[in-house]
């Protein structure tokens, strides 16, 4: 008996099966594997963005603790120590995202070059026209491989006025890495010489709103593809319909059937076609313009 691809529910003691061509399954099982990388390039989004609140949240949490309870300046250092953890993580899993999106941009788009060629594009324009992307960008590697990404910490001049701001400003310190003598040389030209210091609030800002836009070029670009993987579920979810009316199609699966009578590769049809559906229809939080954006309380 030759090997067989069906339509069927893939639960013990049904029988319910329809026949399919194996071109069929092979779109059914590319559909499939397309969503899966889609979903894939979401999850480390996602993570680097959570990472990025844990930052911005921490800092806040701070100004109100010194606001109700200012302290030794000993906690100024361990608050670094904790922003510093909180950045390079950050900076990690942007990383992460960042050297995956062209393998998973690969896998969805290998035959549509074009739009495969802007996804690729997308993280260059960043690079060459946003100078904090840029910054972040070298910031990683010297976190990685030579200290931590956060020098130190401006906070209220307690002597100044009994009345003040209650502030935690985390800062980069270009002196410090021009002594480290191994950051970047081209970008490190950009940053002040005359002992001023880099805000690290705004500069991480800037580079999630980058990295808001290349996501942006990935959803842009993969959309036609998964809307077409949806058409296809659908379809073969109709096509077992209509020879079983009757039947739900919960647990429906495109798979082969090998000689021995054996199944293989399934893809389970209403459960990604929900799982996609929700994916089209999702409305997600915009980070466009996070650089101009400021917490105010």
């Amino acid at each position: 008996m030759a090997t067989r691809y069906f339509l069927r529910q893939v639960v013990d003691g049904s029988d319910s099966c329809v026949e399919i061509e194996r071109a069929a399954y092979a779109e059914l099982l590319s559909a499939d594997s397309q969503f899966e990388h889609v979903l894939s390039v979401e999850d480390k989004y996602d993570v680097t963005i959570q990472n990025y609140l844990e930052f911005e949240t921490s800092i806040v949490q701070e100004a109100v603790r010194e606001l109700i309870d200012p302290g030794p300046r000993e906690r100024f250092d361990q608050l670094r120590r904790l922003l510093a953890r909180r950045l390079s993580n950050v900076l990690s899993s942007a990383r992460l995202y960042l050297d995956t999106l062209k393998h998973h941009s690969r896998e969805i788009l290998a035959d549509d070059p074009a739009r495969l060629e802007r996804i690729e594009m997308a993280p260059s324009a960043q690079y060459d026209n946003c100078p904090e992307y840029r910054l972040a960008e070298a910031l990683r590697n010297y976190a990685q491989h030579r200290a931590l990404p956060v020098h130190g910490l401006i906070g209220p001049d307690v002597a100044r006025s009994s009345q003040r701001d209650f502030f935690v400003e985390p800062y980069l310190d270009p002196d410090e890495l021009r002594k480290d003598g191994s950051f970047k040389a081209q970008v490190l030209k950009e940053l002040p010489s005359d002992g001023e210091v880099v805000k690290l609030k705004p500069i991480l800002r800037a580079y999630i709103d980058a990295l808001c836009q290349i996501h942006d070029a990935f959803r842009s670009e993969t959309r036609p593809r998964l809307e077409k993987a949806a058409e296809l579920l659908e379809t073969a979810r109709d096509r077992f319909g209509e020879q079983y009316p009757l039947e739900h199609t919960h647990f429906l699966g495109a798979l082969i059937e090998d000689e021995s009578g054996m199944w293989g590769d399934v893809v389970y049809i209403d459960a990604q076609l929900l799982k996609l559906v929700r994916y089209l229809h999702s409305v997600r939080p915009s980070m466009e313009n996070l650089r101009h954006r400021r917490i105010e309380y």
